[in-house]
């Protein structure tokens, strides 16, 4: 048997086996106990055993997975006896053992008997042993093992912060982590070595950052910048010393001390000082995601909008404290935070599970708030309504029933989590239109970039529909060649140009092999160094780091034939390796990725598609002008045609654009002609026989819109009337009207305090009436302004929701009211309900001063002084009218009193 070809096939199956929701509980068992018997035999290394006892691999199983240790302690009988006579399972493959009393090593192979009583355990020795016990020692089992239960902000935290346990990564990283801090706080004056690990290095202990460190010539260049940073962080307080921080890289880049800025370093350095206050990831959009996740799963209400990585890093470290002891070593927070960072999709899976473990209420309303009907999807449909009436809480719904029309919920979360998968798989895009966005953003436009040699070229650059277009072109073959959402494109030369012997075994070997092999492992951290890599071109530095660390797997690889023609087309199918052997022809070519090459021995002229450019003699670099869409359609121009797998799996998808508040943008200037191609009869797909191809201006690139591409617009009637958009917009979408929705109100919509009643319902609807009467329906109040009240209503909260409703008409309804009348107070005043009110409930208060009482007697303004009005909206302090139930109530079920009728219409009759 091969167990090295084993390797390759277990490392798929542990992949798919946690990958798949609801996760097999038997095969996860299997793979924690052979995740414990890795461990142990990497530990007793040390002490030379070469054995493992059977009661030490069940105390260990005992310890580690304590939440259900009998079940598994019963898992390793079965595992480690009858599991051998199980064809399917790959893990006995590795495994050796003895029996009680005989001291012969035997193995899968040999067929012992089930009954027979296994005493020890090792696992076989064959040439990536060491590699089977890393990838299962990397493994994370701590949120699959735990309990439905126990998913929760602080159950989770509990069992990270319970896995520190001696010899494991965590624990490794902790000490790394906590002995390089306590160096740094020992120190008064950074000294140059500290500088070059805070800057220079990938891995200091703190945190990996794979791309995008300072070179080591930086740090020389940079020196007295990077010294006065680090002399900022290292005394850091509050944002304005972070933001003065970033000046000063800004800075060392004007300067030339440094080629571009080093955010993620600098966010380390920050993270090394005051990690008690800060935390990872150091990446500023990974963080603003992280965080918004943390907000979703844990409903932690982080407020993300401007937010900078300071303030992102500092409000997620408060709020996750509120859910530990004070004692809890704040390095270990932070790691923990990054597991679960790590971690994120299995978490939404898991989280979705146990979501869909309770039962749904009768009164759950599967479909939203305002039940619009959006079975049938058109291609094309836009939601318009004024504020607040659902229309991108609809957008949602709407785009998962495009992209996905068979999938069925019973819960908005169960929507929502489809909608953030679809959206984590590019499936759906959202973009916002403005009155500055233009064809280029949209479509496609020229774009400037510094070459290699610092010069300037401009390219072609796809906006957000030709990009999301293009990708649902493709979906097919991308799903079927696990070609990634966002692949990047890669030109590789393998043993220069053309074929060679070199070029012919990877093909056949389905690998991708570059040379310098005397540099060794490219991720190792000696690499710094190593005196031959020292020694290489910049380069050649550059295609060796390219190729190590920026190429993903999923990514599309071109083997280039010659200066303008491909020989072979691939995909990136695992991570890079260094293979100390080379290939088998020559010995130097160590470094090594895993390619599912898709077709070979062709002789296709890229030179028009890569923009009249021919492929330099650089071995490994991004190929940037051209996108997967493009490749896959150039090949089947040539004849060459990839089939995708057909099965139901790798069926076409749907994809979907959303196009927030489309109508405040200029749709012929956005659109061009796009405008034709959108219509459903001109799109491109099977059966389509009125099918339209144009060439687009800037590329000149032939360029069609394909029928599984659907497209949401969004349009808020109160900034525009639907009378005034683009006629051949019009004609070309389906219109959905989205109106205040009184329906949801229906169960809860009755606030009680004291003897009080408060209809929302009436009173939205009193309200909107009067709106529509005074301006238009267009401008009326949406319902979903009020829904935070339903909500704390439903949880009968009825004290809370009162506070709440006053902060509805402070933040939302009168500063609406104020905009749609242009400050027209006696209008506003109408929309309340003061004319039927005394004066004391008046909700806009109106105050007369003559003007001697404001500017004295001698104004000099003439006779014409009539007592000039003032308005003030009532005050919102504490214990003031907007606190009171029959405030709101007054608005919508009032009498006029007679005490103050013949002043009120006075009033009237004069604003009039």
């Amino acid at each position: 048997m091969d167990l090295n070809q084993q390797f390759g096939l277990y490392e798929e199956y542990v992949k798919a086996t946690l990958g798949h929701f609801p996760v097999d509980q038997t095969k996860l068992n299997c793979i924690a106990v052979f995740k414990a018997l890795a461990e142990l035999t990497d530990e007793q290394k040390l002490n030379g055993a070469e054995f493992i006892t059977r009661e030490m691999l069940q105390t260990r199983v005992s310890e580690r997975y304590a939440a259900n240790a009998n079940a598994r302690r019963q898992e390793v009988n079965k595992y480690l006896s009858q599991r051998f006579r199980i064809g399917s399972d790959i893990e006995p493959d590795f495994v050796q053992f003895m029996l009680e009393g005989d001291s012969t090593v035997y193995s899968r192979a040999d067929n012992v008997d089930a009954g027979s009583k296994r005493t020890a355990y090792r696992i076989a020795d064959f040439p990536k042993k060491d590699k089977l016990i890393a990838l299962l020692r990397r493994l994370d089992l701590t949120l699959y093992l735990l309990p439905k239960s126990e998913l929760t902000l602080q159950g989770i935290f509990t069992a990270y912060l319970g896995a520190f346990w001696p010899y494991s990564s965590m624990q490794k990283w902790h000490e790394n982590y906590a002995q390089f801090t306590r160096k740094l706080r020992s120190t008064d004056q950074i000294t140059d070595e500290q500088l070059t690990q805070l800057w220079g290095k990938q891995s200091n202990g703190i945190a990996l950052i794979k791309q995008g460190v300072t070179p080591a010539k930086e740090v020389v260049s940079a020196k007295n910048h990077l010294l006065k940073i680090t002399s900022l962080l290292k005394n850091l307080s509050n944002n304005n010393r972070y933001q003065e921080s970033l000046g000063i890289m800004d800075k060392a880049s004007e300067d030339n001390s440094i080629s571009r800025r080093y955010f993620s370093v600098l966010n380390r350095t920050a993270v090394a000082f005051d990690s008690a206050n800060l935390t990872f990831p150091v990446d500023s959009n990974t963080m603003l995601k992280f965080v918004r996740f943390m907000n979703d799963a844990f409903n932690l209400n982080i407020d993300c909008k401007q937010a900078d990585w300071y303030e992102l890093s500092t409000n997620l470290k408060k709020a996750v404290a509120g859910n530990l002891a004070e004692d809890v070593d704040p390095l270990k927070v932070n790691i923990v935070l990054w597991r679960i960072n790590d971690q994120q999709d299995a978490l939404k899976n898991l989280l979705s599970e146990q979501s869909q473990m309770n039962e749904p209420t009768e009164n759950d309303n599967s479909q939203g708030e305002n039940n619009v009907s959006l079975i049938s999807e058109p291609l094309n449909q836009i939601l318009y309504g004024p504020p607040g009436t659902g229309k991108t809480y609809h957008a949602i719904e709407a785009a998962v029933k495009a992209a996905e029309p068979e999938f069925k919920w019973q819960k908005r979360d169960e929507l929502k989590a489809e909608y953030d998968r679809l959206v984590a798989a590019k499936r759906i895009r959202f973009v916002t239109f403005h009155q500055s966005y233009g064809y280029e953003e949209f479509v496609e436009g020229l774009k400037a970039k510094t070459t290699e040699d610092k010069s300037i070229e401009y390219f072609v650059e796809n906006g957000a529909f030709k990009s999301i277009a293009d990708d649902a072109k493709s979906t097919a073959i991308r799903k079927s060649f696990e070609v990634s959402s966002d692949a990047t494109i890669w030109k590789i030369s393998i043993d220069s140009t053309g074929k060679s012997e070199v070029s012919n075994h990877c093909l056949a070997n389905s690998i991708a092999a570059i040379g310098w092999g005397s540099s060794g492992d490219l991720l190792s951290e000696e690499l710094d160094d190593n005196e031959y890599y020292q020694k290489l071109g910049p380069q050649v530095k550059s295609s060796l780091s390219e190729f190590s660390q920026r190429a993903s797997v999923g990514d599309l690889i071109l083997c280039i034939g010659s200066q303008r023609t491909v020989q072979a087309v691939g995909v990136i199918s695992g991570n890079y390796h260094f293979e100390p052997k080379g290939t088998s022809v020559y010995s130097s070519y160590c470094n090594q990725l895993p390619i599912n090459w898709l077709v070979t021995d062709i002789n296709i002229d890229f030179h028009a598609l890569n923009g009249g450019v021919n492929f330099t003699q650089k071995t490994f670099y991004e190929l940037w002008r051209f996108s997967v869409a493009d490749v896959f359609e150039l090949l089947n121009t040539h004849g060459v045609h990839i089939n995708s797998i057909e099965s139901e799996q790798n069926k076409t998808e749907n994809y979907v654009l959303i196009i927030d508040e489309i109508n405040r943008g200029n749709i012929s200037k956005i659109f061009g002609e796009l405008i034709t191609l959108i219509e459903p009869s001109k799109r491109t797909g099977e059966g389509q026989k009125e099918s339209l191809t144009l060439n687009l201006p800037y590329s000149g690139k032939p360029f069609s819109v394909p029928d599984n591409l659907y497209i949401i617009g969004t349009m808020n009637t109160a900034d525009r009337s639907l009378a005034l958009m683009d006629t051949a917009l019009r004609r070309r979408f389906d219109f959905i009207e989205m109106m205040p929705s009184y329906d949801v109100f229906s169960e809860h919509g009755v606030l009680n305090v004291g003897s009080v009643q408060v209809d929302l319902a009436e009173l939205l609807k009193t309200m909107n009436q009067r709106i529509e009467v005074l301006y238009d329906r267009e401008h009326m109040l949406g319902h979903a302004f009020f829904i935070p009240v339903v909500e704390l209503i439903t949880a009968k909260n009825h004290s809370q929701a009162l506070i709440e409703l006053k902060n509805v008409f402070k933040n939302k309804v009168l500063p609406l009211l104020q905009e749609y009348f242009f400050e027209d107070w006696n209008r506003i005043r109408l929309v309340l309900g003061d004319s039927k009110k005394s004066k004391s409930d008046w909700l806009v208060q109106i105050s007369e001063q003559s003007f001697n009482d404001i500017f004295g007697a001698d104004h000099g303004l003439g006779n014409f002084d009539t007592a000039p009005k003032t308005y003030q909206i009532a005050s919102f302090d504490d214990r003031s009218i907007w606190d009171k139930p029959e405030t709101y109530q007054a608005i919508y079920s009032v009498k006029k009193t007679p005490d103050t009728a013949d002043e009120t219409n006075t009033l009237e009759s004069r604003e009039d």
